[in-house]
């Protein structure tokens, strides 16, 4: 089974508003923190993290993307993994890429 550690969902700005203002998500729920970022899939943007023990939940508000829902994986073998499930299964259609960030001190992207 692949472990997903890192997953992001695509929200309307009021949605991406009420999250960030929820006090209970902040002060009980998980650690919360705004992040500003740069990636070849996005462009820039500013994200809402949620981080949990071993996963971390990333919200876009007004990104330049239309739609969809992203999963990033930490061990070795997940990705194709979880490719190989989803193809099984016949039922969900997906592009998988591997995306690629700005990093401080870098000229170049670096994969995420």
């Amino acid at each position: 089974m692949p472990r997903i550690d890192h997953v992001m969902v695509l929200l309307d700005e009021q949605a991406y508003l009420d999250v960030a203002a929820n006090t209970f998500l902040r002060e009980e729920f998980a650690r919360m923190h705004r992040k500003d970022a740069d990636s070849s899939v996005a462009g820039k943007y500013a994200t809402l993290g949620i981080a949990g023990e071993n996963t971390l939940i990333e919200l876009f508000g007004s990104a330049p993307l239309a739609g969809g829902l992203v999963f990033s994986f930490e061990e070795p073998g997940s990705s194709p993994l979880a490719r190989a499930r989803l193809d099984e299964s016949g039922q969900v259609k997906y592009y998988h890429d591997l995306v690629r960030r700005t990093v401080p001190g870098s000229a170049e992207q670096q994969p995420w």
